[in-house]
């Protein structure tokens, strides 16, 4: 049995899951914050931070006396309990001294340090193909080891509980999202800016039960009621609720008299959450650069502390490393800026850091600057902050907005005749996507006649006359605008319709059908055509198959049938095989089935068939075709543990639908997958 260790770091091949821990540039940024956090800190720690704490543990009851003293500590309970318990601990073995030391900075860097990690395992995951990116761009970041290891600001908790919080969310695990979201806000209340944006993803990505929602309800409230009731006091609000730098966010306005203002941030994040609304579907990488573009335009708006930069550090690492790559220089520059102020505010501690120096004078004093130079390098810093939101929202927010299966409904057609597996495959792909993200159409709910119906016996179900290919055709237009639709269905075993019932769009829309793309129009609107062409003697055995099992015919009754179709079925079905974008084709060979699978060229499968060559033993032929076409050849068997891990190290992209729970069939069907699914993820 896997140790919990084992579960977190390692997958079930056991292949780590995060390489980078195995980086010299990990440890390398591991000694630099343990170092400089047991030497270094600003007056901010050692005059505020650590007495409060240390009256807590040494003359508090239960550690609530801090807020009712004289000194500053402006954060909620959780905070308090975070940062009193090692402290407490320390203090019942007699050896926590009364006055700031090295033991104190220990005990706070190292408590820092355990969320730190935290955040920089949840982007190793979200993005896995570029740790070492993830080390550079965070692990390594120069502005957030100064934050906490330097100057002593504690954000980075808050952060890395939003983070956390957002993981679960991701990973669908609701409860464990609520809790941690909670404990976000019981140790920063600013963290509540973000609930407008993680609820519109919750409830956009699946509707819960009314009991559901009520348990994640309780989950949420709980503990913000657990570490606020315990400490309530006229104190207890002034220094968390009611301080100067938590009312900051009403001081962007604009005076209109009359003692009326309009409160810019309000504002802000009014706009930003009703741009959000207005989207049908929300992924993980739109609500995280949302949250980036969120956090980073209230740093815009108000004079920053140092600390608030851990708010947007971490989602712009995200938004360059996955979307814009270019961007770093524009943010190596934000870096630059960033010391360049905060090192010359009058009330800047760059020459006070404890232990380093008992200098109290600041490099304003020194320089002898005026605010016109402070004004000056805020002005940069802000601008650089501007361009780069600017950046953000061009190639990230809505680059992304216009994707097909994140923010746009994906249309597939897929066609071939009765009984070549249409229903089958469309299962298969519904099984990956899920019923979230899935909705099906089949061509045959749009016949004209129920079954018994004389018209039957004169013309075929393969011929268009006797279906109502127009009506499909709107219907589709309207999915793929993302409309709902009224549609009946027909009814296989009894050969009836139902009354019309609504049928919503969704990222992905499949239409199956014997006459999916037979119109050029219907064809033009598919973001992917696939046709199903078994060889002749399979198709036969499937048809009588399913008709004699599961629609109760006579074995002669289908062979008949089939007779009649067949010039029906040349004309009208076959001919649809030249429009197709992917054939595939099943064949046999002493009887042995194998898949023949055509498909563009420029679809990517090195990656797929290099896995497949590695695990299994299947005999596989690929080969370039004319008219920018590929044909692979599969034959062979293989497990769908092997297909789900090649999966899961290929279609990365699944995650960030939301998709964690794919089911991958075995052999020829599972293989069938994955071909589908690489095709469908060329087309985002």
């Amino acid at each position: 049995m896997k140790t919990f260790y084992q579960n977190i770091f390692y997958d079930a091949n056991g292949v780590a899951k995060v390489q980078a821990l195995n980086s010299p540039l990990f440890y390398i940024g591991l000694g630099i914050k343990v170092l400089l956090g047991i030497f270094l800190a600003s007056p901010y720690l050692t005059d505020l931070f650590i007495p409060f704490i240390n009256t807590a543990v040494h003359h508090g009851e239960a550690y609530v006396q801090g807020y009712e003293s004289s000194l500053e500590f402006p954060y909620p309970g959780l905070m308090h309990a975070i940062f009193y318990l090692p402290h407490k601990l320390f203090e019942v073995f007699g050896i926590l001294p009364d006055k700031a030391t090295f033991l104190h900075l220990f005990l706070f860097r190292f408590t820092c340090l355990i969320f730190d990690f935290s955040i920089f395992l949840v982007l190793l995951r979200w993005l896995r193909n570029a740790q070492r990116k993830v080390l550079i761009y965070y692990w390594l970041s120069p502005i957030l080891i100064y934050i906490t290891y330097i100057h002593g600001q504690l954000d980075v908790v808050p952060i890395a509980l939003l983070i956390v919080s957002l993981y679960f969310l991701f990973k669908e695990r609701f409860l464990l999202f609520s809790l941690f979201l909670a404990l976000g806000i019981c140790t920063k209340t600013s963290i509540a800016l973000a609930l407008p944006f993680v609820l519109i993803y919750r409830f956009r990505y699946a509707q819960p039960s009314l009991i559901q929602a009520l348990k994640e309800f309780l989950m949420f409230i709980g503990p913000i009621l657990l570490f606020n009731i315990p400490y309530w006091s006229e104190q207890y609000f002034q220094m968390v609720y009611n301080n100067e730098v938590q009312t900051r966010m009403f001081n962007a306005s604009l005076n209109f008299g009359q003692g009326r203002s309009f409160l810019f941030i309000p504002a802000v994040i009014l706009i930003q959450t009703m741009i959000m609304i207005s989207r049908k579907w929300v992924s993980r990488d739109l609500l995280l650069l949302f949250m980036a573009f969120s956090f980073g335009t209230l740093t815009l708006l108000i004079i920053p502390m140092q600390g608030w930069y851990y708010w947007i550090i971490p989602f712009f690492v995200y938004f360059i490393i996955k979307f814009n790559g270019e961007a770093r220089w524009l943010f190596l520059l934000l870096n630059v800026a960033f010391f360049f102020y905060f090192a010359i505010i009058p009330q800047s501690e760059f020459l006070s850091l404890y232990l380093m120096s008992g200098n109290k004078n600041t490099i304003y004093q020194l320089l002898k600057l005026s605010d016109l130079h402070v004004n000056v390098a805020f002005t940069i810093l802000q601008t650089l902050l501007l361009l780069f939101l600017i950046i953000l929202y061009q190639k990230g927010i809505k680059s992304h907005i216009n994707k097909k299966l994140f923010s746009q409904p994906m249309l597939i057609g897929l066609s071939g005749d009765s009984g070549s597996g249409k229903s089958t495959l469309t299962s298969n792909l519904l099984q990956v996507f899920g019923n979230n993200n899935t909705t099906i159409i089949r061509g045959d709910d749009m016949h004209k006649w129920e079954r018994g119906n004389k018209n039957w016996k004169s013309i075929t179900h393969l011929n268009p006359k006797a279906n109502r290919l127009s009506e499909d055709l709107e219907q589709l237009k309207q999915l793929k605008d993302g409309y709902s639709i009224y549609r009946q269905q027909y009814n296989h075993d009894n050969g009836k319709f139902t009354l019309p019932f609504q049928i919503k769009s969704n990222r992905l829309v499949i239409f199956e059908g014997l006459h999916s793309f037979y119109l050029r129009s219907q064809g033009s609107l598919y973001d992917l055509k696939i046709y199903l062409d078994p060889a002749s003697e399979i198709l036969l055995r499937r048809k009588i198959k399913r008709d004699v099992n599961e629609r109760g015919k006579a074995e002669n009754e289908v062979l008949q049938q089939i007779r009649e179709r067949e010039q029906d079925s040349k004309l009208f079905v076959q001919s649809q095989k030249e429009m197709a974008d992917i054939v595939i084709q099943q064949q046999e060979k002493e009887g042995i089935e194998f898949i023949k699978i055509t498909l563009p060229a420029d679809v990517a499968l090195d990656d797929i068939l290099a896995l497949l060559h590695q695990n299994t033993q299947l005999s596989i032929q690929h080969e370039f075709l004319e008219n920018n076409q590929q044909s692979i050849s599969l034959k062979g068997e293989v497990s769908h543990v092997i297909i789900e891990s090649i999966a899961n190290e290929t279609f990365g992209m699944l995650s960030e639908l939301g998709i964690n729970n794919a089911q991958w069939e075995s052999n020829e069907k599972g293989l069938i997958q994955l071909i589908i699914i690489a095709c469908i993820m060329n087309k985002v």
